[in-house]
């Protein structure tokens, strides 16, 4: 069966952070772990994090101009870290938000597994897009996404995040 499922989603390109990095990042994080076996980031003061702000800024920049926003609008960005140890998944939600704004999320996958199990979803119909360790994939907030259940023995680590716009400048009219 052909999923009937279109998903307007691209691969923003592919940053690898420093080893020794990633594995301070996540030697950190693994005291976070929320009832769905998730260690998050979300919802917290992530002020250990600043040294992913800068980065995530010039990227934010990048994904805003090629969509044409970045001198349209004010905008917003916020990102948080998941890792994902053996059993836990993150059910189908997606990340819109109309009171913020938000238009644009994004994925980095910092750490992945051999199985790729971050996809775009309706309930029924699936896009698995590639999902290569360093991949940052651009997409819509709101289109739904879900995690599947990785089952290895070691840990798949993702910084995800969200672009809002603050404030939308006239367009100038002659």
């Amino acid at each position: 069966m052909t999923s009937t499922l279109r998903v307007p989603w691209y691969t923003h390109g592919n940053w690898k952070l420093d080893k020794q990095e990633l594995k301070d990042l996540e030697k950190n994080l693994l005291i976070n772990k929320n009832k769905r076996g998730l260690y998050t980031t979300y919802a917290q003061n992530n002020k250990h994090l600043k040294f992913l702000k800068n980065f995530y800024q010039g990227i934010v920049d990048e994904i805003c101009k090629e969509q044409t926003i970045y001198t349209k609008s004010k905008i917003k960005y916020e990102f948080w870290i998941q890792i994902y140890d053996k059993y836990s998944e993150h059910p189908i939600h997606d990340h819109f938000n109309m009171n913020q704004n938000t238009v644009i999320s994004w994925v980095h996958f910092l750490k992945v597994t051999d199985t790729t199990v971050f996809r775009f979803t309706d309930g029924i119909n699936t896009v698995i897009p590639p999902q290569e360790e360093g991949d940052l994939i651009v997409f819509p907030s709101y289109v739904s996404h879900q995690v599947a259940n990785h089952n290895f023995d070691f840990n798949r680590i993702v910084v995800a995040g969200n672009i809002s716009l603050m404030s939308i400048q006239e367009p100038i009219i002659k």
